[in-house]
């Protein structure tokens, strides 16, 4: 078992609806890929983990499951996938900015590497800007849809974080 529930749910919340989740491939983007599906959503999952998320799609086993390579700091692949979201399904009605990464391995107080630090930075903020950026060309003209970010409690709570997270 991957850690995700496979309870049949109440309802399809989610029938007719398109959803596009970056870093669906992994963790939480994966059991969210598994949830949508499970409630009726068309689904694109966008990762770099390409294996994993050809082989979610394979799990999920639904034609309305695609996977697409898509690295969210680059804003050709962020477009690409909500383009091949809009062709495919004619909408995008969900943005799930999931795509992470985390650790700087360093504490505040310890020299940092600054390449891991952009790294973080870029994948964590600018992928999450790019995500929403690309959705909002959709979502707009059709006044409505659902822009959504993953983030961790510890944007909002201090407190001593071992490791130097970066979220």
């Amino acid at each position: 078992m991957n850690g995700c529930t496979r309870q049949a749910p109440i309802a399809k919340r989610l029938e007719g609806k398109v959803a596009i989740i970056t870093g669906g491939a992994s963790g939480i983007g994966e059991c969210t890929a598994r949830l949508f599906a499970r409630h009726g959503a068309m689904l694109v999952i966008a990762d770099v983990q390409d294996d994993l998320g050809l082989s979610i799609c394979k799990d999920i086993g639904h034609e309305n499951v695609t996977y697409v390579h898509c690295d969210v700091t680059s804003d050709y692949d962020v477009k690409n996938v909500v383009d091949i979201a809009i062709s495919k399904y004619g909408k995008l009605d969900i943005m799930y900015n999931n795509a992470g990464i985390g650790s700087l391995d360093a504490s505040i107080l310890q020299p940092i590497n600054y390449e891991k630090f952009k790294r973080v930075f870029d994948v964590n903020v600018y992928g999450a800007f790019l995500g929403a950026k690309h959705a909002a060309r959709a979502m707009i003209p059709a006044k409505k849809g659902v822009i959504l970010f993953t983030s961790s409690l510890a944007s909002v709570l201090s407190g001593p974080s071992p490791g130097g997270h970066g979220y």
